[in-house]
């Protein structure tokens, strides 16, 4: 079963500054590290189809008893981005996975040039 989503938000800064950001190690991991979770682990990594980034972290969860029994209260959640300059703005490519728990997240980003700043644009598919 695939469940599309799409989102959208607007920032006062500029496309390359909201890109530097979002590859930055450091803010990277000051991001989930904010968000509580911990082990974090980033890495960038140039390829030669784009530049990779992955944030590998352990997420921890309030769950239901019953559903304790089938998931733990702490899931390693590791998502991987590659970034790629393609004509005036920035596209990402993504997949988001919890390694042992069935289903996906895989999806496009876009950072847009706006007059007044950028748009980050999103559109994904949940799987499982």
């Amino acid at each position: 079963m695939s469940t599309p989503r799409r989102f959208s938000y607007d920032y006062p800064r500029d496309a390359e500054s909201l890109a530097a950001l979002l590859q930055n190690p450091e803010f990277l991991r000051w991001r989930a590290e904010t968000a509580g979770d911990t082990n974090v682990e980033v890495t960038i990594e140039q390829q030669a189809d784009g530049l990779m980034v992955r944030v590998a972290r352990d997420r921890e969860v309030q769950l239901p008893a019953f559903a304790k029994k089938m998931f733990g209260a702490v899931n390693r959640v590791v998502d991987e981005t590659l970034w790629n300059r393609e004509g005036g703005q920035w596209v990402a490519r993504y997949e988001i996975e919890i390694p042992g728990i069935p289903g996906e997240v895989k999806g496009k980003s876009a950072i847009v040039p706006r007059a007044s700043g950028c748009s980050f644009e999103s559109a994904f598919e949940v799987t499982s």
